[in-house]
């Protein structure tokens, strides 16, 4: 069976997380995707998720800061689908592969653009790494932690959500460019990605506002970590009707139920609830929240996902075969298609693997492709 995207080419000019992450998917599920960077290396390829966010893809290594450079690119563009970019806001008009340039030769081109907060505005030229993201976004001054003020959220979600943004945006103006035979600009960013996860924190309403900013006493919800004897640590949620009640009668803390809390009473109750969990094992734990129809979990080990039952059923991890590291563990593929299931295609390329590949099919022979090498425009 062949994949959902078998068929589309994309040029895959991005670094970081979002744009990778997003273009992987697309070779997941059968699209070529052609990486394109400049000589000299890759600076993100001793990040841990390198080999996984650029597996399946080909590597072009071309100089796009010489002339004969852009020449092979526009050699690639006609057989393109879709050009993602993760360059800093106005870098790819100075090379001359900015959007109002190619459309005019491409007019079918889908062009989308990955930055940190924007192609315009007063922002677009920060530096758009997703911890600044996070702080400029206010994402860490929500997040509870060991000290009073903000925290660094180490989950990289700003990142995370723009890629999905990008695959998002990307295929959805390929399917408009089906349909009207027009492509078009997609502009999206990591900004947009912390917006996206954040629209329950920015809810606004005209009347009513007052019920969002309810303590978490007055709503009598109670969504926490708890740690056992055994240093051990579950998770409970208690959002569903009658929950906390439940869970107040599971710890013997009767006093709590249909009582009113106060912002004094709270903190006793939390405190005699710790009490209760570092009393017991996990198992125990557990058990109680199972038989009182709380909502629970443990809470694993980094990883520890990877390796259970359900993992296994659902194929979440899959063995992928890396030539200079050997068989890697990667996370498999999200979407279950019924009539066209993706798959992985392969590890991620070396550097320049598939120039000659790729030159070959764009038109160029044996020999011209030796003489674009000997002057440094591909490698």
């Amino acid at each position: 069976m062949s994949g959902a995207l078998d068929g589309f080419r994309i040029l895959d000019l991005t670094w970081g997380i979002a744009g990778p992450l997003a273009t992987m998917l697309m070779a997941d599920n059968g699209a070529e995707v052609v990486r394109v960077s400049a000589p000299g290396g890759d600076q993100f390829a001793e990040h841990p998720g390198y080999r996984v966010w650029n597996r399946g893809k080909k590597s072009l290594v071309l100089d796009l800061n010489q002339a004969i450079g852009l020449e092979v690119f526009h050699r690639l563009l006609p057989q393109t689908d879709a050009l993602i970019e993760s360059f800093q806001p106005g870098v790819a008009d100075r090379l001359g592969i900015g959007y109002e340039t190619l459309i005019q030769r491409y007019p079918r081109l889908v062009y989308t653009s990955v930055s940190g907060y924007g192609q315009e505005g007063s922002d677009r030229d920060r530096p758009g790494y997703d911890g600044l993201v996070q702080a400029r976004m206010g994402i860490q001054e929500q997040q509870p932690g060991y000290r009073e003020g903000p925290i660094y959220l180490g989950f990289a979600m700003p990142s995370y959500s723009a890629a999905f943004l990008t695959l998002i945006g990307t295929l959805t103006a390929v399917l408009v460019r089906e349909q009207t035979g027009r492509g078009q600009h997609v502009d999206t960013s990591l900004r947009d990605g912390a917006l996206a996860m954040m629209t329950m924190s920015w809810a606004q309403a005209e009347k009513g506002q007052e019920l969002f900013g309810r303590p978490v006493w007055v709503k009598r919800l109670l969504v926490e970590m708890f740690q056992c004897s055994a240093g051990d640590w579950l998770h409970l949620h208690t959002g569903a009707q009658g929950a906390f009640e439940r869970l107040m009668q599971g710890v013997r803390l009767d006093e709590y139920v249909d009582t009113p809390m106060t912002e004094e009473s709270w903190p006793v109750m939390f405190e005699k609830t710790q009490a209760w969990f570092r009393a017991h094992t996990r198992e125990e734990g557990l058990a109680m929240l199972k038989k009182q129809d709380v909502p629970s979990l443990p809470v694993l080990a980094a990883g520890g996902a990877l390796r259970d039952d359900q993992s296994i059923a659902m194929k979440f991890v899959e063995t992928v075969h890396d030539p200079e590291l050997g068989d890697l563990d990667q996370i498999g593929l999200g979407l279950g298609f019924e009539k066209t299931p993706g798959a992985i295609q392969g590890p991620a390329p070396r550097a320049g693997q598939h120039t000659d590949e790729l030159l070959a099919a764009a038109g160029y022979s044996s020999a011209q492709i030796g003489d674009l090498r000997a002057a440094s425009v591909v490698a």
